[in-house]
């Protein structure tokens, strides 16, 4: 068994309001799958995330970067109800529930997005 090391740090201080969180977390591994890819977001439709088939029925975390400079990218479990916003640069890190497909589309021009997916 190996581990998988998750860090985040935030820092925030604007109008009085300061705050600092540093989060780290060490999750046991079993699966044996990483993947790595760029994929094309349009915006004349929704892209269905590719998930590899070895590890499409035991997801672990998934790391989402919207590679663009200029447009933002939408991402939901559904095709129709997109509950995250990347800005152009952002990224996000969520552990993807087994069964559960993402879909994305970009804003006003096709995007890149960098997906990293760990199998658990």
């Amino acid at each position: 068994m190996s581990h998988l090391n998750l860090s985040v740090s935030l820092n925030f201080s604007k109008g009085g309001i300061v705050i600092n969180r540093s989060l780290h977390a060490s999750v046991t591994v079993t699966g044996n799958v990483g993947y790595q890819s760029v994929q094309t977001v349009p915006t004349a439709s929704e892209l269905t995330v590719a998930v590899p088939a070895a590890i499409a029925t035991d997801l672990g975390f998934i790391i989402l970067h919207n590679m663009d400079s200029t447009n933002f990218i939408k991402v939901g479990t559904t095709a129709t109800d997109y509950g995250t916003k990347l800005l152009p640069g952002e990224f996000c890190l969520f552990r993807l529930q087994t069964g559960k497909l993402l879909y994305a589309r970009a804003d006003t021009s096709d995007c890149d997005m960098e997906v990293i997916l760990i199998e658990l």
